[in-house]
């Protein structure tokens, strides 16, 4: 299966986009558009295109009269295939053309209170027909000769104190509803689409939903149009991982602003220590960061996890887009809505759900990530998500083998950019799905990505973080397989499998480590914790987790045999 999608939406007709002028119709299609796997049109656009003149420069010459005779004309030669059409303020306040578009397709108004849509539009000078009395006036008395034709549409939506992409969300969602007809052959939202300058999918949560961009322009340059559109005009500070390479955070002010507030975390688990919270707050305070703004937080994934609690926690929580600059951090961290706090006791015990309004993944940062530092903690999430969805063999060491390529250099070439789209695609449709499913863990389902993860955290707990996350998690696999033939659950050779797969993307073999029984027994203070028992993820088969529940002595010293013969107590 690939994890792009490449056929639209099997409803006949277009979707027409009506309401007054700054109610977001232009700035909504291409959103829209995206989400519908579908092409995009505006009326205005395309009227420039035939008649070469705008649509204000028409009226003012030849009369409103003429100008909508015209308009008609275009609507004409538009209304014809499945796309999203953007249509002038007046559009639908002619009869023929209003009955055209309910016949042919799908009506959607978009309103807003005219103090908002005065606000939106600042002045009147590219709107003859608002001109000659105070703004709020014009649009409200415009808005009244209207009201009886915008009532004929086949669905209203406010986008009063709405982003645009949540207003795209929330029509695209309403088209489900008002015709099911859409839903029939459209992808689901976890598969990627190309969209302008990458592929985009998102993690469906109804009104939380936020969109995934994975995104190869050169290095954060379609930044600035994502928070545009996933933040509205909600002003950042930036909470950027100290690791990062100087002149990537130089070319990240450059790109959205060197007035732009920015506060510094350490890098990897450091960022995560509780002592350090006090500090980060102050940051924030000093910086003059109140509830209008949102978090932009930039880094790997100890740096996402701090910055997410940071954000659902400052001043009770503001929003938050997170940028993951790592292979892992993409993979992980970045998409799913956790945040975590360490204590010297147990890792990640302190956290808080907190989705962000949006994940924007900037590939070329990512792939020199993985050429500067390997990549390995990344690849021991993809094997882990391969193994629980089930992907062919032969396409996880496909993976394997491009990640030990890029490791040895070369340059971001677009089809180097494109292979990384698949892999994190690849990793990210799975999770997007489970946690769709079961957002907070609840049912058992999102549990399931804790594959690795129980005695990966013994690991890193025993070795004092000199081991890293994904180095731990890789090991962990290999451990739960083993432990799965022990259990009884699957045969030897999906142990062989699972631990030939961990060698192709060398997170396997892992260094010889000696640790107590203290070490082991601190690593379990750990939230999959049931009472006295330790809920472990195994393997029945590739594509078939299970959950097993095990009293919390005898997982600890199974997981400790199927780590070795490398690991030693």
């Amino acid at each position: 299966m690939s994890p792009f999608a490449t056929a639209s939406a099997s409803r006949q007709g277009p979707v027409f986009l009506i309401g007054l002028p700054g109610s977001g119709k232009t700035t909504v299609a291409p959103l829209l558009a995206d989400l519908l796997g579908i092409g995009c049109r505006d009326l205005d656009t395309e009227y420039r295109k035939r008649f070469g003149q705008s649509p204000a420069s028409a009226i003012r010459e030849l009369g409103e009269t003429t100008f909508r005779i015209r308009e008609a004309e275009v609507l004409a030669s538009t209304a014809t295939r499945t796309e999203v059409i953007a249509c002038g303020g007046g559009t639908a306040a002619q009869p023929h053309s209003l009955d055209r578009m309910l016949q042919a397709g799908t009506v959607i108004l978009l309103e807003a209170p005219v103090e908002t849509l005065a606000g939106r539009l600042g002045n009147a000078r590219k709107h003859p027909l608002l001109a000659g009395k105070p703004l709020p006036e014009a649009l409200a008395e415009l808005g009244r000769s209207r009201d009886r034709y915008f009532e004929r549409a086949h669905v209203r939506i406010s986008t009063t104190s709405r982003t645009p992409w949540q207003v795209a969300h929330e029509v695209w969602w309403a088209l489900l509803e008002f015709s099911r007809a859409w839903g029939t052959s459209a992808p689901p939202a976890e598969v990627f689409k190309e969209v302008p300058g990458g592929w985009q999918a998102h993690l469906e949560l109804g009104a939380r939903s936020c969109p995934v961009r994975l995104d190869k322009s050169r290095r954060w340059q379609g930044l600035a149009g994502f928070l545009r559109v996933t933040l509205g005009q909600r002003r950042v500070v930036v909470l950027l991982d100290n690791g990062l390479p100087e002149v990537w955070a130089t070319s990240l002010t450059e790109a959205l602003g060197k007035d732009i507030p920015i506060c510094r975390l350490p890098a990897g688990e450091s960022a995560k220590e509780l002592a350090r919270l006090p500090e980060y707050v102050r940051s924030l305070l000093d910086a003059g960061i109140d509830r209008s703004m949102a978090v932009l937080a930039v880094g790997g994934g100890a740096v996402l996890d701090a910055a997410g609690f940071l954000a659902s926690t400052y001043m009770r929580g503001i929003p938050l887009v997170s940028v993951p600059t790592t292979f892992l951090g993409a993979l992980d961290a970045g998409v799913g809505g956790k945040t975590a706090i360490n204590l010297p006791e147990a890792k990640n015990i302190l956290g808080t759900f907190q989705q962000p309004r949006g994940v924007y993944v900037p590939l070329v940062t990512v792939l020199d990530d993985v050429r500067l530092r390997g990549g390995r903690d990344g690849a021991a999430e993809l094997l882990k998500v391969g193994l629980l969805e089930g992907l062919p063999a032969t396409q996880l060491e496909r993976h394997a083998k491009k990640l030990r390529g890029w490791r040895t250099g070369g340059t971001n070439s677009r089809s180097h950019l494109d292979r990384l789209a698949v892999m994190l695609a690849d990793g990210l449709r799975y999770k997007l799905k489970v946690v769709s499913q079961d957002e907070r863990e609840l049912l058992g389902q999102r549990a399931l990505l804790n594959l690795g993860h129980t005695f990966g955290h013994m690991v890193e707990a025993a070795s004092d973080y000199h081991v890293s996350h994904g180095q731990a998690v890789g090991w962990g696999i290999v451990a739960a397989a083993r432990a799965s033939h022990k259990l009884g659950f699957a045969e030897q050779s999906l142990a062989n499998e699972v631990e030939r797969l961990a060698t192709a993307f060398e997170v396997w073999p892992p260094p010889t480590l000696k640790f107590s029984d203290d070490a082991l027994s601190q690593a379990f203070h750990d939230k999959k914790r049931l009472g006295d028992d330790q809920v472990l993820v195994l393997l029945r088969a590739l594509g078939e987790p299970v959950l097993h529940a095990l009293p919390a002595e005898k997982a600890k010293n199974l997981l400790a045999e199927c780590g070795s013969p490398i690991l030693k107590r």
